[in-house]
């Protein structure tokens, strides 16, 4: 199977196989945040447990945060290669893990949220983004036919 002919800047017809990569990217991630936050707040209700809002509303701010900072590497990485567009993705996974982990613990320690809901409802968005992008940077590297 071969890999996709990355976009490049002299290439109209890869400008715009980049863009429609791109926004498939941001509707896929967060249409996936938007689900997975979703689930998370119908546990709380249905675990009658509202002091868990506050550490809901932190996860789902965290997670919105993180995934903005994920795109920041990957998006100007698409129009450059295939190459460049893998290592975009890994340095927005590792921006991604970094701003979950801070900003978790930012939320425990400064906003004072619940630690354990707060920590624990950051793991479905998180795991969503990834594989929201996964599947769609899948496709784009690994074309069908």
């Amino acid at each position: 199977m071969a890999l996709a002919v990355a976009p490049t800047p002299n290439d109209p017809a890869g400008r715009s196989d980049a863009a429609r990569v791109l926004v498939r990217l941001i509707a896929g991630v967060f249409g996936a945040i938007v689900l997975a936050c979703g689930a998370t707040a119908g546990l709380i209700v249905v675990a009658h447990r509202p002091e868990w809002w506050s550490g809901w509303v932190a996860a789902t701010a965290i997670s919105v945060i993180a995934a903005l900072l994920a795109m920041a590497p990957l998006a100007p990485a698409l129009w450059a290669s295939v190459q460049y567009a893998a290592y975009g993705y890994l340095g927005g996974a590792v921006l991604r893990m970094i701003a979950s982990v801070l900003g978790g613990l930012a939320a425990v320690m400064i906003f004072r949220t619940p630690p354990m809901p707060t920590l624990l409802m950051l793991a479905p968005p998180y795991l969503a983004q990834v594989a929201a992008e996964a599947l769609v940077l899948g496709r784009f590297f690994w074309p069908r036919g």
